[in-house]
């Protein structure tokens, strides 16, 4: 397991983004209700000068902007495929997304694999009154990742010099999730007290000849590994320097990938092996993600 890096994962969203404006570009796109962002809230109170500000709760039903998407890839007998689409659900705040891949055969001196990849991304928009602000987003996590790599022997051919040649093969799994505070109105950008860690799970062997062979790798072959959670997480931004007529978003974002690969090149060709499989699992069998509360204090 690791854990995601202070700076998040870049990604770039479209015009339509509550981050429209913070200096993206345009890859994706979200779709809004007519334009209308509404908040659910209870226990709206708005404090006189010099009492403290009540806590705000926001739950479902989310009047948020939901931004989701997936895609798959295969080359040679491999496979990609999403088995559950990414979807997340404002009524109830559930979402969720599942993948897999393979790379099933392996013959010669050739290359097979795919991948997976799927992504839930929800804004939902904060009003926050002036002065230093808790922001307390909790959700429910459960998922699950696996992958299996049958790592086949590297060979090289007699008739050729063994220089340059090469054998690669991997299986590996992730689900990892990150959030932010955005101020939309001047681009700045709060980060959680402590990050989500992120799941994952790798085997790989690669054998390299230039001229004389090594070989490294890491994991088990022919053993399938991976991991299982199921964890409640609550991100807490400590906001300061707050601008009542600012606009803010909760910005939560969750991504699954899995991949395999088999390749061999310039001579070199696996025998005995060369089979690979990688999928995860964050949208059946009770896995996803629920968002239980917002609470501003």
């Amino acid at each position: 397991m690791w854990s995601a890096s202070g700076s998040g994962q870049s990604r770039e969203l479209s015009s339509t983004s509550p981050r429209a404006g913070l200096g993206q570009t345009a890859s994706r796109s979200i779709v809004t209700c007519g334009g209308v962002l509404l908040v659910t809230l209870i226990m709206v109170s708005f404090p006189a000068v010099g009492t403290p500000w009540a806590a705000t709760v926001i739950v479902a039903p989310y009047h948020a902007v939901v931004n989701v998407g997936g895609s798959a890839y295969h080359y040679g007998c491999g496979t990609g495929k999403i088995t559950k689409a990414a979807a997340f659900s404002k009524p109830t705040g559930f979402g969720g997304f599942a993948g897999t891949t393979t790379a099933p055969c392996f013959q010669g001196p050739a290359s097979t694999g795919g991948s997976a990849s799927s992504y839930i991304e929800v804004f939902v928009p904060l009003k926050l009154a002036s002065g230093n602000r808790m922001v307390q987003a909790n959700w429910t996590l459960k998922g699950t990742g696996s992958e299996l790599l049958n790592v086949g022997a590297c060979k090289i051919a007699k008739n050729l010099t063994p220089s340059g040649l090469m054998c690669y093969q991997d299986a590996f799994t992730n689900i990892y999730g990150a959030a932010f505070v955005i101020d939309n109105s001047n681009g700045t950008i709060t980060y959680p007290s402590l990050w989500w860690t992120s799941y994952f799970n790798a085997t790989y062997s690669q054998t390299s000849c230039n001229p004389n062979c090594t070989t490294s790798g890491s994991g088990v072959s022919g053993l399938t590994q991976g991991f299982a959670f199921s964890l409640t997480k609550v991100w807490n931004f400590n906001i300061t320097g707050v601008v009542s007529v600012h606009k803010y978003w909760l910005d939560v974002y969750f991504m699954g990938y899995a991949g395999t690969t088999v390749f061999s090149c310039c001579g070199a060709h696996l025998k005995g092996g060369g089979t690979a499989l990688a999928s995860y699992n964050f949208g059946t069998l009770g896995n996803g993600a629920r968002l239980n509360s917002i609470i501003i204090s």
